[in-house]
């Protein structure tokens, strides 16, 4: 029955590719516009996913061909491409491959093949890598959703060399991957893994992740009616108060304000009436409201401010209480590195 499932799904990924691609050739000529004709990288997206279908079953030839043909164009996916590529030298790298690529983790064609793939016990990840150059040092499991799947927050130690930013976890019986900020003493912290649902198209929000000495903040992964993701900036969608925390959050991160400042504009951002929770907004502004807070006192934290992070923890705490935001805050303060 797998065996089906894979074969079903591979046969409707190399068919949706066909027609994508003729489509593609004859728009200029008839004005034919193709699936998703606003999102130019759609073809690149789909034979990635194509390839990563393939790498899947063991189809390593052609696995790599797909992605060394996309790694060779300029399109936003030539760099997943490259990326798996790097650690994709055997048909049974696969797994290694693509957790450092990030997005393949969206194809994978069937729940069971994930189920094998992905280790469900945080044991597990600190040997998921060849040369277990991370380790878990802690962790933190709450039910932050309400639907009675705890979620699970980690905080990573590098043991050998530096990593990149992405790993693989399990959130809601699904895989998803999690942005992680960089502690001084080698520590790494996922800032969320949370969902905003606003039905469809269904948004995904991360928080930090970090490229060279820069901090890119806030990216979402748009997913529509037929299943289609991709990842934009956040900036990219008007939406006030999160462009606001965007520049908040970017700003604090490069150093171009203080933290006290930060966090003064933040609450201005989140005291406006434009702002505020209401029960049909509760998901998705309530959501910014409570990372805005967390990301004022983790930034504290990551500049070793810790009296400074401790109240804007406490505000959080205080403000939005029984929040999964708030949950994290309260374990940062009482685990034993806070004690005094």
């Amino acid at each position: 029955e797998a065996a089906n499932g894979h074969a079903t799904a591979l046969g409707m990924a190399n068919e949706q590719l066909n027609m994508l691609e003729l489509a593609l050739q004859t728009e200029a000529a008839d004005g034919f516009r193709p699936v998703r004709s606003d999102y130019p990288d759609y073809v690149e997206e789909q034979r990635f996913k194509l390839a990563i279908i393939l790498a899947s079953q063991g189809d390593y030839e052609e696995a790599r061909f797909l992605l060394t043909r996309l790694a060779s164009q300029s399109s936003n996916w030539s760099g997943a491409a490259w990326q798996f590529l790097q650690s994709y030298e055997h048909p049974a790298d696969f797994l290694t491959a693509c957790a450092w690529a990030k997005e393949c983790v969206e194809y994978l064609p069937l729940q069971e093949l994930l189920s094998q793939l992905v280790p469900t016990q945080l044991a597990e990840l600190s040997t998921l890598f060849t040369g277990s150059f991370l380790r878990v040092e802690s962790h933190l499991v709450q039910d932050l959703d309400g639907d009675s799947i705890p979620e699970q927050f980690l905080t990573l130690a590098k043991v050998n060399h530096d990593p990149q930013t992405w790993l693989l976890t399990v959130q809601d019986e699904k895989v998803v991957p999690f942005w992680m900020a960089y502690h001084d003493d080698g520590r790494i912290e996922q800032v969320t893994a949370t969902d905003s649902h606003l039905g469809l198209p269904t948004y995904h929000l991360s928080g930090l992740s970090r490229s060279g000495s820069a901090f890119d903040v806030f990216f979402v992964q748009e997913q529509d009616d037929a299943g289609t993701a991709q990842y934009r900036p956040i900036g990219q969608y008007d939406y006030d108060f999160i462009n606001s925390l965007e520049s908040i959050a970017a700003d604090l991160l490069e150093g171009e304000i203080a933290p006290e400042i930060a966090l003064w504009r933040v609450r201005a951002v989140m005291s406006s009436p434009t702002f505020l929770c209401t029960e049909q907004r509760i998901q998705w502004t309530c959501h910014h409201q409570h990372l805005a807070y967390y990301l004022v006192g983790l930034t504290h934290e990551l500049l070793g401010q810790e009296a400074q992070a401790v109240a804007a923890y406490l505000t959080l705490i205080e403000g939005f209480p029984d929040t999964p935001y708030a949950i994290m805050a309260a374990a940062k303060l009482t685990a034993t590195s806070w004690d005094g």
